[in-house]
């Protein structure tokens, strides 16, 4: 079986998944706190999980990650980020932050855009 990204799949996806692979589905609740909640990119950092199961984890699948390559904050309060997608891809994000609170994000959809 090929690798796949723990993040392409919800959490109901991942309990039928780990239960079709003959895993506890109650596990994909416990993965998704430590990728969602505590921001773990290392399945052996998974300290609750069993050794077996992380090995698992590490045969069947990855974490991708995105890595933060500039950081500008304008006069304004507006911040850049430029980001590197896993693939070696780079995109950039946006944040503008308004007079009267809001926050509007603006994400480039197509690697090149900027």
């Amino acid at each position: 079986m090929k690798k796949k990204d723990i993040k392409d799949f919800t959490l109901d996806e991942l309990k039928k998944k780990f239960e079709d692979l003959g895993e506890k589905k109650f596990r994909a609740t416990q993965l998704f706190f430590w990728v969602y909640k505590k921001g773990t990119e290392d399945f052996n950092d998974m300290s609750d999980l069993p050794v077996v199961f992380r090995k698992f984890l590490h045969n069947n699948f990855y974490l991708s990650n995105i890595e933060l390559l500039k950081f500008v904050k304008s006069k304004d309060k507006t911040e850049k980020y430029l980001l590197r997608l896993e693939d070696g891809s780079v995109i950039e994000t946006v944040l503008i932050f308004s007079s009267r609170g809001r926050i509007t994000e603006c994400i480039s959809s197509q690697v090149g855009c900027k």
